[in-house]
């Protein structure tokens, strides 16, 4: 539905950030949010640029902060994003 709402509002530049699931587990619900996002936009004729974002455990948010920041400046604008959760 997300994607769907941002091909819809005329985007042309999309971007998804999630996080990625620890070796000992099977696919996140992020990554599965993500394949979802990827695979509509790509049907509607466009590219998706991906961040992830290291999972809640021993996460080091002043790092994050700042990885986020230079990969959200560098992305062609306008784009349409979808975020995996809140955080």
């Amino acid at each position: 539905m997300g994607a769907e709402h941002l091909v819809q509002c005329g985007f042309k530049h999309f971007a998804f950030v999630g996080t990625l699931s620890r070796p000992d587990e099977s696919a996140s619900w992020s990554e599965v949010r993500e394949e979802s996002f990827v695979r509509r936009i790509c049907e509607s004729g466009f590219e998706t640029h991906t961040h992830h974002i290291s999972s809640a455990s021993g996460r080091n948010w002043a790092r994050e902060r700042s990885e986020l920041v230079t990969w959200l400046k560098s992305l062609p604008k306008p784009i349409g994003l979808m975020a995996c959760n809140d955080d």
